[in-house]
């Protein structure tokens, strides 16, 4: 199937060309990601030194992995979209892959040892994901990014230089947090991974079962808020109404208030510090 682009706009069209590299580089991702691990940072009263080096080492990293994404997935892309972006059927798509790849490891180097080092496995892993198609083996797909979307917290909190002892603590909740978003993104990419015979959950079980597995996962996150991590009490209004939108089927919604949430606690931190 050939790509479709707005027949009204021409590829000069500037705005048409920003719309497509937001959509490209997934731009409000960002914002997710930067939740998570500017959580662990401030979580753990990381120095103001590293923030910008951190900053810029997840938003460069962000752009590299969910481009990269975009290339290889093309198939499921045009049939969720109904169409191709227009950098992921270009070449210059490559070229703003590595280039987003070279700015986050030029961040990353500034940041501390150890925190270094779990960005080389979280770029690396995430990078595999996509190459290896390892969205194709079941279970295995929602493990792995469950893990790569957690070890962004890691990054966070090893950039404050807290204990591992500290991080391991809070791991369950974010690695219940990266599995709701994936869920989530499973039940929208439905479709597409269907016709491309990718078994994920909302494939194999049906997009009603994958959503009640989703609300389970929300309300096991609340629990254990409730339980063991209160400081993260002001997102469970968030998780709450992420809930009832989701007994509406209403996903965008749903989305938007999953991944607001620890941008939200993000901002929280920063100011109780």
């Amino acid at each position: 199937m050939n790509a479709v682009f707005p027949s009204s706009l021409k590829i000069s069209n500037k705005l048409f060309l920003i719309e497509q590299l937001r959509w490209f580089i997934r731009f409000e991702t960002a914002f997710y990601i930067l939740g998570l691990g500017f959580t662990g940072f401030f979580l753990f009263k990381g120095s103001l030194v590293f923030g910008l080096p951190l900053f810029l080492t997840i938003t460069f990293s962000n752009f590299a992995i969910y481009s990269y994404n975009h290339m290889t997935d093309k198939a499921e892309d045009e049939i969720n979209d109904l169409t191709i972006n227009y950098f992921t059927a270009k070449d210059i798509g490559k070229l703003f892959v590595l280039a987003f790849l070279s700015l986050s490891i030029i961040s990353a180097a500034f940041l501390p040892l150890l925190a270094f080092i779990a960005y080389l496995f979280t770029i690396t892993a995430s990078m595999f994901y996509s190459f290896f198609r390892i969205k194709k083996y079941f279970l295995i797909a929602q493990l792995y990014t469950s893990i790569t979307l957690a070890s962004v917290f890691i990054i966070g909190s090893l950039t404050a230089e807290t204990s591992i002892i500290n991080i391991l603590f809070y791991l369950p909740l974010f690695l219940l947090y990266g599995f709701s978003t994936k869920l989530r993104g499973d039940i929208s990419g439905f479709e597409g991974d269907k016709n491309n015979d990718i078994n994920t959950i909302a494939v194999k079980f049906g997009k009603n079962n994958c959503i009640r597995v989703l609300h389970v996962v929300i309300f096991s996150m609340m629990i254990s808020i409730f339980s063991f991590y209160q400081v993260f009490f002001p997102i469970i209004a968030l998780l709450v109404l992420a809930s009832l939108f989701l007994m509406q089927k209403n996903l965008k919604i749903t989305r938007a208030l999953l991944l607001s949430a620890l941008g939200v606690m993000a901002l929280i931190l920063m100011v109780m510090s």
